[in-house]
């Protein structure tokens, strides 16, 4: 059925991003089908997959595709019970993600480790991370609203040439 087809356009894909040489469209590929496995509750499916784009990620030096993995493996070991190894990989998207100014993924990747200390019982930590991550959010929303009203200031007409001028031309 829907399953068979998607695997088959998969596999298409991947063999056009195998000749090209391409590993980021490789490890695309592999990482919405390991979405598609982890939508459907397939894990070790999932799992299998996002190791492949994990090492092709790596491999290529794709900052932003290997948080996102290690994000996604994070959430597939979760949901596997196995939270200790949930944490570790939560913890090395965040470790990543600020090393490389990646703060929406860190802000994830926080959340995640603070889920994954709640389900722990580590009330502590949990709070911790959480903390962390509304700390970072906060520090994105202020830099977006500062982006929203400089773009909005540059864009009125007083900034622009619809004042009315002729710019150059009529400066001869």
């Amino acid at each position: 059925g829907d399953l068979a087809a998607a695997l088959e356009s998969f596999k298409q894909a991947e063999s056009i991003y195998q000749a090209l040489g391409n590993l980021e469209g490789r490890a695309e590929v592999a990482f919405q089908r390991g979405a598609l496995f982890n939508k459907r509750n397939s894990l070790a499916e999932a799992k299998a997959e996002f190791e492949k784009v994990l090492e092709l990620a790596k491999a290529n030096d794709n900052k932003s595709q290997t948080i996102k993995t290690l994000l996604q493996l994070c959430s597939v070991a979760f949901d596997q019970g196995e939270t200790a190894r949930s944490t570790e990989y939560a913890q090395e998207a965040v470790d990543l993600a600020q090393k490389n100014g990646m703060e929406n993924l860190s802000v994830r990747g926080l959340v995640d480790l603070g889920n994954s200390f709640l389900v722990q019982g580590k009330q502590a930590e949990a709070e911790n991370y959480l903390q962390h991550a509304e700390h970072y959010n906060r520090i994105i929303a202020a830099a977006q609203a500062m982006f929203q009203e400089r773009y909005q200031r540059d864009d009125r007409p007083e900034y622009s040439n619809e004042r009315g001028d002729q710019g150059d031309q009529g400066r001869q």
